[in-house]
């Protein structure tokens, strides 16, 4: 399947292989990740390891002249961000239509403002009406999204990556703890912790919401 950018510029979320959290996450509008890094027809890679078919390509250090090159290949619809790097990203504006930049969902609305259409957010499953909400006042109340940004992330810093960091939780725990986070059912992650994820998610939504 070929990919052009308008179909990367909506919202991708990791998703445990669960057939119950998937139909939920698509009801609410996500699209799954699944743990290997695919999406909706691509791969997530490294510039140095491009394969067959359609890549979205991790962006990392790269500097501007190779991020351009890529933009261009008809096998890179997409380029993650892993932090909104508002520099590279603005030198990329005049390749909107031949690449879609992907930031992390903490940071999306200033990654929209940088020119990001897209969004890898395991933080999604925290609250995702709450979510799906923030993300539709990008184009009508920036300003006040990106104020709900900051709340978040304090959300996020005070009170999700303690835990993270006492537990040391992986990659694909930590998308287990945003999903307890958000009362979804199927997670035995944690259980004693599950008290503290509860009211994260709480004040996540919260500080979405306000």
């Amino acid at each position: 399947m070929t990919l052009t950018p308008d179909d990367l510029a909506c919202l991708y979320v990791p998703t445990p292989a669960d057939p119950d959290w998937i139909d939920r996450v698509e009801d609410f509008g996500g699209t799954v990740l699944h743990e290997d890094g695919r999406g909706g027809g691509w791969a997530l890679t490294s510039a140095d390891r491009i394969g067959r078919g359609s890549n979205v390509v991790a962006a990392a250090n790269l500097p501007v002249t190779d991020l351009r090159d890529l933009a261009v290949r008809s096998d890179v619809p997409g380029l993650w961000f892993e932090a909104v790097d508002e520099e590279r990203m603005l030198a990329l504006a005049d390749l909107e239509n031949e690449v879609t930049l992907l930031v992390p969902g903490r940071a999306f609305a200033s990654g929209w403002r940088a020119g990001a259409t897209g969004t890898i957010a395991p933080e999604f499953l925290v609250a995702p009406e709450a979510f799906a909400s923030w993300c539709a006042r990008f184009e009508d109340d920036l300003g006040g999204a990106l104020d709900a940004e900051r709340r978040m992330q304090h959300a996020l810093e005070s009170k999700f990556e303690p835990l993270a960091r006492r537990a040391d939780w992986t990659g694909i725990e930590r998308v287990h703890a945003c999903a307890v986070a958000g009362g979804w059912d199927g997670s035995t992650l944690h259980p004693d912790l599950c008290d503290e994820l509860l009211a994260f998610g709480e004040a996540f939504a919260e500080a979405l919401g306000s």
